[in-house]
């Protein structure tokens, strides 16, 4: 199971239904407003089973096409399990798993978009985007599940 909650805006659930077809979730995004403080995008998704699972997870502004007003042009993402921050990006060419972003194929475009790339156990975790210096603007979260 994945879920993406926005605080006031919506919530985005999906459910693998099929358990037998031994299906799985690839990847779940969003575009929404980023302000301060509780209205960051607040993506929630959860890795069930024993395997651990690889993921990478992007904030996507900078690169959007030139008539997308308000895009936010620089930000930070956070991934959190539980109240514990596992990993933080601001600008992900300063990432120190850079190659593993890249082997992605899906790169952010722009330099002062953020990736995080990692294994993550079983359990609920939280990606967090904001604007640097708590700057607004139209960001997209995704979540990828890269098999290893």
């Amino acid at each position: 199971m994945a879920e993406i909650s926005i605080p006031i805006s919506f919530i985005a659930e999906v459910f693998e239904v099929d358990y037998a077809k031994n299906t799985k979730l690839v990847n779940i995004s969003t575009r929404e407003f980023v302000e301060s403080g509780d209205k960051q995008i607040i993506g929630r998704f959860i890795v069930s089973g024993t395997t651990p699972a690889r993921v990478f997870i992007r904030a996507i502004g900078p690169s959007f096409p030139p008539d997308v007003e308000n895009r936010l042009n620089d930000h930070v993402l956070e991934l959190y399990l539980g109240a514990d921050r596992l990993d933080i990006n601001d600008n992900w060419p300063t990432n120190p798993r850079i190659a593993e972003i890249i082997e992605t194929g899906i790169a952010p475009p722009n330099k002062n978009e953020a990736a995080i790339v990692t294994t993550l156990n079983s359990g609920p975790n939280t990606a967090l985007v904001g604007g640097v210096n708590w700057t607004s603007g139209y960001a997209f979260l995704e979540i990828y599940y890269f098999p290893e």
